[in-house]
């Protein structure tokens, strides 16, 4: 967008995405944003402070420096690639900072072989290495934490097995791109759905990539 049209239409994009965000629940009131709240609104020019950089730094930069940010939010540590990879869960989950404590629990409640093959996936960048964009993976963790069938422990360990049946039917040897877009809308929606731990669990012995 910046090259082929210049840093206004850039900038004017980034206004019209506030006004966008702004409109969120307009069906609720019309009495201001109920959507923008503090909270929201934060996150929103977290995330615009860092797209300024975009003709100045690298696109790595410009990514993790905004997870960085948001790590800071929350009370993240920022030290090691661990760090690194709760910060993106932190962003992936749309924790909020009373949300964190629940989160590292669940984190560090995997095994370490999980937490690594984990921590690999979510520090790739499609750039550097290839990898798996998945798609309505915020929603998919988002039903996971309002599901008492399944939690953040459940969806981690069936996300973690997914990512290994993905990853060792060669998508990414044979694929001719460092990006493989993956959907997991029908994921999201089962996980919503879904009224039994051990149906969930079971989730990967059914799915099919195609």
């Amino acid at each position: 967008l910046v090259r082929q049209y210049g840093s206004l239409a850039f900038k004017f994009y980034l206004f019209s995405l506030v006004g966008v965000m702004c409109g969120l629940n307009g069906e609720q009131t019309l009495h201001g944003s109920s959507f923008m709240d503090q909270t929201n609104g934060s996150i929103l020019m977290a995330g615009i402070h860092a797209l300024l950089w975009v003709e100045q730094a690298s696109p790595l930069a410009v990514y993790w420096g905004y997870v960085a940010k948001r790590a800071s939010m929350l009370g993240i540590p920022f030290k090691d690639v661990g760090d690194l990879a709760i910060a993106r869960l932190a962003c992936l989950t749309r924790a909020k900072k009373e949300d964190v404590g629940v989160l590292m629990e669940e984190w560090m409640g995997l095994g370490s072989g999980d937490r690594d093959f984990f921590t690999q996936h979510l520090l790739s960048d499609g750039l550097r290495s290839p990898t798996f964009v998945l798609t309505y993976l915020p929603a998919y963790l988002d039903n996971a934490k309002k599901n008492r069938h399944v939690g953040l422990h459940r969806a981690f360990l069936v996300l973690v097995e997914l990512l290994n049946i993905f990853g060792s039917n060669g998508y990414l040897d044979a694929a001719r791109t460092s990006v493989i877009t993956v959907s997991l809308q029908d994921v999201a929606s089962f996980t919503s759905e879904v009224e039994s731990s051990a149906v969930f669990m079971a989730l990967p012995g059914h799915s099919t990539l195609s």
